[in-house]
């Protein structure tokens, strides 16, 4: 099946194309490497300090690293693939996070594999907006609810298996690559979807689509980074005046950034942020609990991790197991979720 024959008939008619729920599980498989990428890292972190002889603030480039690229590329990525064709960047997305996961896994330095960690958030960027906006074209009325159901049960899953399969793979050493493998088990997943992804996924864009906003993309990129590096870097430089100044740089460019894009006169480019969602209550209080939960997740899987194997001396599977029990929550409280929003 050629990618121009569902591209026409997904316009008019999502619901016809025959193999959507299996393009969706292909889709799907890919975005777990994005998802189990969140906390797999996370309980290797002890082993990779040792090893690379990484600093404190080295581990948390690592992770924040990836979080960042992600950040500053997700809605420009996703605009590329409203106009250029959501296959074509979801399969270079996917390519290229396979590329930066050998890359991380050959890493000598604390340097190389912070370097290849930004590659991989740029790419898992590229990835996920397409998934979510091809679910769009591809699904409609119940079967969409459904796509999106299961997409999210899968994200809480993959939270959990991360944790788990980030001991059990540096543990268990695999041809002596430790913690190495948690990066290359993402290698195979990457081929098996591109391959997959290729042959079973349609080409869908919008037609209206803008040219994506690079200037914007820039200014965002920059705001992102001058609120980050001083946070990270911060108590290693003894908290200078210029880390003070950056970090309130950041903000006033946020701040630029939005009241540009509240004031765009030009509808051929692609909003990058769209400041009149922000009058809406219920989008604000949601962004805003999105906000504290993710802040308190991220912060306290990364300490937890690092203190059950340093401070409490656990194996990496052992701390695997531990910090798993945050996610039998998750399970246990989602089908009240939504009634209770």
């Amino acid at each position: 099946m050629t990618a121009q024959a569902p591209t026409a008939s997904l316009e008019a008619a999502p619901v016809r194309y025959p193999r959507r729920w299996l393009a969706a599980v292909v889709m799907m498989v890919a975005a777990l490497m994005d998802m189990i990428d969140g906390t797999i890292v996370n309980v290797a972190l002890p082993t990779i300090r040792r090893d690379l002889g990484a600093s404190g603030t080295q581990l948390e480039w690592v992770v924040s690293a990836y979080m960042l690229a992600f950040a500053a590329t997700l809605i420009t990525a996703g605009s590329f693939g409203d106009l250029l064709g959501r296959k074509r960047v979801f399969l270079l997305g996917v390519a290229l996070f396979g590329a930066a996961s050998l890359a991380a896994g050959l890493a000598h330095t604390p340097a190389e594999l912070i370097a290849a960690r930004v590659v991989q958030g740029a790419a898992a960027a590229a990835m996920i907006p397409q998934v979510l906006a091809t679910f769009r074209a591809i699904f409609a009325g119940k079967e969409r609810g459904q796509a999106f159901g299961l997409y999210g049960a899968i994200l809480g899953f993959a939270s959990a298996i991360g944790l788990l399969l980030g001991g059990v793979l540096t543990e268990a050493d695999l041809f002596g690559w430790s913690w190495r493998s948690v990066f290359f088990v993402n290698v195979p997943v990457a081929l098996f979807s591109l391959a997959a992804a290729a042959r079973l996924v349609p080409e869908t864009r919008e037609r209206s689509a803008g040219r994506p906003d690079l200037l914007g993309a820039a200014m965002l990129t920059a705001a992102l980074v001058a609120v980050v590096y001083p946070l990270l870097e911060g108590r290693r430089l003894g908290w200078p005046a210029w880390g003070w100044l950056l970090l309130a740089g950041g903000l006033v460019t946020l701040a630029v950034l939005g009241l540009v894009e509240e004031h765009r006169q030009r509808p051929q480019i692609a909003p990058l942020l769209r400041p009149p969602l922000f009058r809406i209550p219920a989008f604000t209080a949601g962004l805003i609990v999105q906000l504290a939960f993710a802040a308190g997740l991220q912060g306290l899987f990364l300490t937890v991790a690092l203190w059950l194997q340093t401070g409490q001396h656990y194996s990496p599977l052992r701390a695997g197991l531990t910090t798993i029990a945050f996610s039998a929550g998750s399970f246990l409280a989602a089908p009240v979720a939504v009634p209770l929003a």
